[in-house]
């Protein structure tokens, strides 16, 4: 489970993150309950939602949405957004 996109606010770290494995981003906080989640996502085929911190006191509520393609899911989009304000 690569990176294979990232988002208008992030391309300067385009070239950092392409290509990575998705956990190996985050800090060590967050990347059990993103493993879980993802592997959720996959198995069910259902949208996911968590809140997690990414460090610095930062918190992000990130959305996993299952890509069906050819009848099979083989990609996740996850979208994060900065939520550390309703924290």
């Amino acid at each position: 489970m690569e990176v294979v996109s990232i988002n208008r606010g992030f391309t300067h770290l385009k070239d950092e993150f392409i290509g990575r494995y998705c956990l190996d981003i985050l800090p060590e906080e967050s990347r059990s309950i993103t493993e879980q989640t993802l592997c959720k996502c996959f198995e069910t085929g259902k949208r996911c939602e968590i809140e997690h911190t990414v460090g610095f006191g930062r918190w992000v509520r990130s959305r996993f949405v299952p890509m069906l393609i050819d009848g099979k899911i083989n990609q996740v989009m996850i979208f994060g957004s900065d939520i550390t304000s309703q924290k």
